[in-house]
């Protein structure tokens, strides 16, 4: 029984340590997932920039602004190397329903762009953005992001970037040539932007929202929703598409250089 001790005594320490070497390569795995929800982010990101880009640009083409369909033709062909790179990063997408109807709407989006209307492209393009977002928030769920501390912060300035994307996408319809005779479509465009704006000026107004902007970006957003007011609210609009579309996309730059900073920080303290 004597040499039976020592193992006795043994067994114990064995179980224990087995179980914190298993903690801990549970929590490596988790980590790792978490880290690959990241990267799908950013990948989506992408896509999400380039698509409201797609959006802009075909509001302005569509009503008749030829000069932008080189820089369209271009953020086309973006989104294909975003959605090539989205399917590089993991299986899981690659599977999952919502990401191939995606795939799918935007195929078929660009099939049909030459028969859409301005309105009929720019919902299709919204409804569109509006479910890779959806795809977004899975993604966040799945990976368990939102357990990360300030793992959640990014998520309202991709609804902020929305609402500014939709707003470019409807100003440069409106400062377009062809729609400066639609008194039907100018008024009803320039409702449209009267709620947007509403929408962006109530968000800010949330304390959820405000934690994640930093001022520089708030007050550029103020000022973007002033320059709105100020070229397409009031009588005819007063700027080019070119130039409506330049100075939305330099709001949207700035907020979408806020996100990546943003998701870094969260990648950071996953990688530590």
């Amino acid at each position: 029984m004597g040499e039976l001790a020592p193992i006795t005594k043994i067994i114990p320490v064995l179980v224990v340590t087995a179980f914190m070497v298993i903690g801990m390569m549970l929590h490596q795995t988790a980590r790792q997932k978490q880290i690959l929800g990241v990267l799908w982010l950013q990948a989506m990101r992408r896509l999400i920039t380039h698509l409201q880009r797609h959006r802009g640009l075909s509001a302005g083409v569509l009503g008749g602004e030829q000069a932008l369909e080189e820089n369209l033709s271009e953020v086309r062909k973006q989104v294909f190397k975003d959605i090539d790179a989205i399917n590089g990063v993991g299986e899981w997408m690659n599977q999952h329903a919502d990401w191939l109807s995606i795939v799918e709407h935007w195929t078929r989006l660009i099939g049909s762009m030459h028969r859409l209307s301005v309105s009929d492209a720019i919902h299709q393009h919204t409804l569109l953005i509006k479910n890779v977002l959806a795809l977004v928030d899975e993604i966040a769920v799945e990976h368990h992001l939102h357990d990360v501390p300030g793992g959640s912060q990014w998520r309202d300035l991709l609804t902020l970037a929305e609402y500014v994307g939709q707003m470019r996408a409807l100003g440069t319809a409106i400062a377009t040539v062809a729609n400066h005779q639609d008194e039907i479509a100018v008024n009803k465009t320039r409702e449209d932007l009267q709620e947007l704006s509403q929408e962006i000026l109530t968000s800010l107004d949330s304390p959820n929202y405000r934690a994640g902007i930093d001022g520089d970006n708030l007050q550029r957003i103020l000022d973007f929703l002033s320059y709105v007011d100020a070229q397409l609210l009031k009588d005819a609009p007063g700027v080019e598409a070119s130039g409506f579309y330049a100075e939305a996309t330099k709001t949207l730059d700035q907020l979408f250089k806020r996100f990546d900073q943003q998701l870094s920080q969260v990648h950071q303290r996953l990688a530590h």
